[in-house]
């Protein structure tokens, strides 16, 4: 039984001592797992959405298109090599190492565990939903592919990265080697 559903001898329908402790404690537990949780989430679709939307603007640039927040074509310029882009990839896929392997093993165990399994979790669902949805080139709907609008399409086009691909496994592989030693 839990400390919540045991009452104390008396009879006067108050937790003794020890089970209001117990009980504190287990509701912490839990609130550091959903904590947890949420932030797995939230940190995988933002991972993602910011992935696909540097990768979008990258394809963009090398082509001489300059969009806008709305995926919309703000303006043409003559084709060029997104350096800046590029940079914010590789500084956003540092920072899922960086997160995965030193700050949330600073952590405690619960706030860990459903950090990393959500963060996976979802960027594999995230992932299976964008290969499900993107248009192949031997597909009858290719040449009738419209830009969805906004953020819509930086999980779709981030789900489709191979960088976002390699580095889904890392922060569960990580937990699981910090959990050996």
């Amino acid at each position: 039984m839990t400390g919540a559903s045991r009452l104390d001898l008396a009879g006067n329908g108050q937790p003794t001592e020890g089970e209001s402790v117990e009980t504190s404690r287990s509701a912490g537990t839990l609130r550091s797992l959903i904590l947890g949780v949420s932030s797995g989430i939230i940190a995988a679709a933002v991972f993602i959405a910011l992935a696909g939307y540097f990768a979008l603007q990258a394809e963009a640039a090398q082509v001489g298109l300059v969009l806008d927040w709305q995926n919309n074509a703000a303006s043409i310029e003559p084709p060029r090599t997104p350096w800046l882009s590029f940079a914010m990839l590789a500084v956003l896929g540092w920072g899922v190492l960086w997160v995965s392997l030193v700050g949330v093993g600073r952590a405690n165990k619960q706030f860990q565990r459903g950090a990393v399994l959500a963060f996976t979790v979802t960027t594999v669902c995230l992932v299976a939903w964008a290969m499900m949805s993107f248009p192949l080139p031997g597909d009858a709907n290719f040449e009738l592919m419209t830009l969805q609008l906004g953020p819509a399409m930086w999980l779709e086009n981030g789900g489709a990265l191979p960088a976002v691909h390699m580095l889904a496994p890392v922060p569960f592989v990580a937990w699981l080697y910090r959990r050996r030693r």
